[in-house]
């Protein structure tokens, strides 16, 4: 489908070195919007300070990928502390609230529903018109089941229950998020050599609605070609693990890894 986007970062708005960025993405099944506003010499030390706001709705049913749709407004304050040369620390307190609306047989680990038996193809529904149902409408083109259609007990219950039946569908988080990151790249854009890497961890403290955390990775290196000046290699990685704790058991859904 069609993808509009517009994002614009000024790293010296107006003369003042603050850096200033503006994001509005739509798709099929995603709208993003974000601003953002970072002083990167809030101290003499080189010490940043900022913050963003976003707000995120996602409707993953539009790309026939899951039966749920999510809504999050929220936003953080940063700051970032140089360690050395190439290598820097960052801190983030942010909040985020996220309503999760589910549809028709969502997958059980997000809702769990009764779901049709092993032994059933298909079923019907019928629609009442001026007080007169209609003739029976074959909603799955499989042949049903016996002459006389459906049995009565065609429907199972679940096993267990899912995400949102054990947590709710809304859900308001205070994270803390400490990363590491270190560069040796020669240019900040369009790098040609060295290395970049960074490790984040992301905890949703006590007390909010959902408690779990996030370990990611990042990496990348650039190598220039032999015999070919005017290009270069690059080699990227990214490896993540995140998990419940607490009253959460698992990792909420809309955080998994995509």
């Amino acid at each position: 489908g069609l993808i509009l986007g517009l994002n614009l970062q000024q790293d010296n708005f107006m003369g003042t070195g603050k850096r200033i960025g503006i994001g509005l993405n739509s798709s099929k099944y995603q709208d993003v919007y974000n601003f953002s506003y970072t002083n990167p010499y809030y101290t003499e030390d080189g010490v940043s300070r900022g913050f963003n706001i976003f707000y995120r709705a996602t409707d993953l049913d539009e790309v026939n990928v899951a039966n749920y749709s999510t809504n999050t407004l929220g936003g953080a304050i940063n700051f970032g502390y140089p360690i050395k040369e190439t290598e820097r620390l960052g801190f983030s307190f942010g909040v985020s609230n996220t309503e999760i609306s589910t549809g028709r047989f969502a997958v059980q680990e997000i809702e769990a529903s009764p779901r049709l038996r092993d032994d059933v193809d298909s079923w019907y529904e019928s629609t009442l018109v001026d007080g007169v149902y209609t003739a029976p409408e074959v909603l799955q083109p499989v042949e049903p089941i016996g002459e006389g259609g459906l049995p009565e007990d065609y429907l199972v219950e679940p096993a267990g229950k899912g995400f949102i039946d054990e947590n709710g569908d809304e859900y308001l988080n205070w994270t803390i998020t400490s990363s590491w990151t270190q560069s040796t790249l020669n240019r900040g854009r369009l790098a040609t050599r060295g290395a970049s890497q960074s490790v984040a961890l992301e905890v949703a403290m006590p007390g909010s609605d959902l408690e779990f955390y996030k370990l990611n990775y990042r990496g990348e290196i650039y190598f220039p070609v032999p015999l070919l000046d005017s290009w270069t290699l690059r080699l990227r990685t990214e490896a993540g693990y995140g998990d419940g704790y607490g009253d959460t058991t698992d990792l909420p859904c809309d955080e998994h890894f995509v």
